[in-house]
């Protein structure tokens, strides 16, 4: 996923899908709580992440 062209929804089921990462669940139960396969969420995190990379990136300034 292109992190430029994702849908909404993708990146909102990436956040979701990170944050319960974050709380240590696996990919597998994730995938069983949100009815999705663990490699869309997989991709769908990576989009999130890479979205909110460049987002930071862009709202930055340059310290020199």
């Amino acid at each position: 996923m292109n992190p430029h062209t994702v849908a909404g929804v993708d990146l909102e089921v990436g956040k979701l899908a990170q944050d319960l990462r974050e709380q240590g669940q696996s990919w597998t139960a994730i995938a069983a709580d949100l009815e999705e396969s663990p490699s869309y969420l997989q991709r769908a995190v990576s989009a999130y992440l890479a979205h909110t990379d460049a987002a930071a990136r862009a709202d930055q300034l340059p310290l020199f």
